[in-house]
């Protein structure tokens, strides 16, 4: 049987092979699919994606779908070749995307089980010498509104005072529903510990508690730097292998996400806890850093966050990968942010006599609207990192000509989703498939693939109850041993 002699040849041999037979080639792919969920979206549909490159719907994709697949094969210059040749080889494709699509439940469910296993000790507390005092139960069915604690950091800002003042009362409600709680409800656990409410500065103090804070040096610097900021392994983070140098909209909702899911008493991820939907929240994060373009409120909180994880810009000898980053559903002002910043625009103009400026355009207009991965106050140009005798340097890399793929028909053009991150080394990248600023409406099919599995993929991995774990706790290789001096 000759050896593969491409690249290409070499995944695809390697996807032909027991899952069990690790090769290299394939392993670069799994890396990404892993820094999907963290650095792109958790709850982007892969097979959609990767069908704008593959293209054997008749129906044009999806905008989001559009920007989602030219974020990921920007990530390798071996994603054009190989989507090229799956057009030919399903079956293939179906074994490539089963992995793929694996990788990244694995990885959403990894930093799940860390938050959830350290929540009490390392994520809740101020101060880790202190960790939160009754323990927060493993179980799930603990947390949520059962738990004091956990109830604690889900409440609403807006309704911390009157948690305050009956907590057993409050909790009772949320949990029997009569208090609806959604999406658009900001949960104390994004403010810092002792922020009162105040409906005209709901903006101040967001995502700049310590919880988030915790969450992302948990998730992108490793947990030896959850209480210090400082990562104490010299083996690289999530955050070093995959370039990212600082935090990005899409971090920052996704560990508030996680966060939620870990404090609640969900036990699958994506569904809705009461009236609040998951998902829904995710996407509220991100549209706060990106909807108003060059928001100085955004460009403040993401560098106040860069700078709470030191680790993101420590010193190391390589880096590998790249990083880009109910009723309330049509709320075009779900938080109430926007119209809160529109406000205090048009009283400065007022008093300033405008100043020969405009206010912010908040109108909320769908073609205003950015694009679930990210927007120009989240994105910066792609660069390159080169050595030189002072340290690292970033270049601007040029683009090669077009792929040979035909891109798909969208309307209304516009510039593609660049990476925020530096990759280690210059690398080719693929000239991009044009997207649409609109909103996306549909997947693009819903067919059976290798995706579908026999077990439930959205099931969270917690960790079991202690008293279960010390049980089943066993000395490797004690029961072995005797049965060889037995003989």
């Amino acid at each position: 049987m000759p050896v593969p002699s491409s690249h290409t040849e070499r995944v695809l041999a390697q996807l032909g092979l027991p899952e069990n037979r690790k090769d290299a080639s394939l392993d670069d792919f799994l890396s990404i699919a892993r820094w999907i969920p963290r650095g792109i979206s958790p709850w982007l549909n892969l097979d959609a994606v990767f069908n704008v490159g593959i293209r054997d719907s008749e129906d044009p994709p999806s905008p989001s779908n559009v920007e989602y697949y030219n974020t990921i094969t920007a990530l390798s210059n071996h994603f054009p070749p190989l989507i090229a040749a799956f057009v030919n080889d399903r079956d293939a494709y179906d074994t490539f995307l089963k992995r793929m699509s694996k990788a990244m439940r694995e990885a959403r469910s990894q930093d799940t089980h860390r938050i959830s296993e350290a929540l009490g000790v390392k994520i809740l507390p101020l101060d880790d010498k202190k960790p939160i005092s009754p323990a927060i139960p493993d179980a799930k069915a603990l947390r949520g509104w059962a738990n004091i604690e956990t109830s604690r950091a889900l409440v609403p800002l807006k309704h911390k005072r009157e948690f305050d003042l009956d907590p057993s009362d409050y909790r009772k409600r949320a949990e029997e529903g009569t208090i609806k709680l959604t999406a658009s409800d900001l949960p104390s656990f994004l403010y810092p510990v002792g922020t009162e409410y105040n409906a005209e500065k709901i903006d101040e103090g967001l995502f700049r508690g310590h919880i988030i804070i915790h969450a992302l040096r948990s998730i992108y610097t490793g947990k030896s730097s959850i209480s210090r900021g400082h990562r104490k392994s010299e083996k690289q983070s999530q955050a070093e292998l995959h370039g990212m140098r600082s935090v990005t909209p899409q971090a920052v909702a996704y560990a508030a996400v996680q966060v939620y899911i870990s404090l609640t008493s969900l036990e699958q991820w994506g569904s809705k806890f009461g009236y609040f939907k998951v998902e829904k929240f995710y996407h509220n994060c991100i549209e706060l850093f990106t909807r108003v373009p060059d928001s100085p409120w955004a460009k403040e909180t993401l560098e106040f966050l860069t700078s709470q994880l030191p680790s993101l810009t420590r010193k190391r000898k390589q880096v590998g990968g790249t990083l880009d980053d109910t009723d309330d559903d049509d709320d075009e002002d779900p938080t109430g942010i926007f119209s809160l910043w529109e406000k205090r625009n048009s009283e400065e103009a007022t008093v300033n006599g405008n100043r020969g400026g405009e206010p912010l355009n908040l109108s909320g207009d769908e073609e205003d609207t950015p694009s679930p991965v990210g927007s120009s106050t989240a994105t910066a140009a792609r660069r390159v990192t080169s050595q030189g005798p002072s340290g690292p340097s970033e270049q601007p890399v040029a683009p090669l000509p077009a792929r040979q793929l035909p891109p798909p028909t969208v309307a209304s053009p516009s510039p593609p989703l660049a990476s925020p991150s530096a990759p280690p080394h210059p690398r080719e990248t693929v000239s991009p498939l044009p997207i649409s600023p609109s909103p996306p409406s549909r997947l693009l099919r819903d067919r059976p693939t290798a995706l579908t599995a026999t077990r439930n993929e959205d099931a969270l991995d917690l960790p079991p109850p202690a008293a279960k774990r010390a049980r089943g706790a066993k000395t490797p290789g004690r029961g072995r041993g005797r049965g060889k001096r037995g003989h």
